[in-house]
């Protein structure tokens, strides 16, 4: 009975802080300062020479432990794919919108 209850009352409090958001659309987008806190993220530490070379120091060491057994190739497949995602994801927009 009581767990019915708070069940109730979680689902009437998600509706209306739902109802909020659509009545008060500037609170439901992402702003400005999270941009570029996320860019400033971005360009001053992935985009470094010393994180690049890190992760591919990691993924050499994911290819040896997979090639000893001790680790399954999809792993190291999905590592470098999402390497390739992090370090690579600025050329792939631009290649696929068509600039240089």
């Amino acid at each position: 009975m009581n767990t019915q209850k708070n069940s109730r009352t979680l689902k009437v409090t998600f509706a209306v802080l739902l109802s909020i958001i659509a009545i008060l659309p500037e609170l439901a987008f992402a702003g400005a300062p999270w941009q570029t806190t996320a860019q400033s993220i971005y360009t001053t530490f992935f985009a470094s020479a010393f994180v690049k070379i890190l992760a591919a120091i990691a993924l050499g060491a994911c290819g040896l432990m997979a090639f000893a057994g001790k680790m399954e190739w999809k792993w190291v497949l999905n590592i470098g794919l999402g390497l390739l995602l992090i370090f690579g994801g600025a050329q792939i927009v631009n290649m696929m919108s068509g600039q240089q």
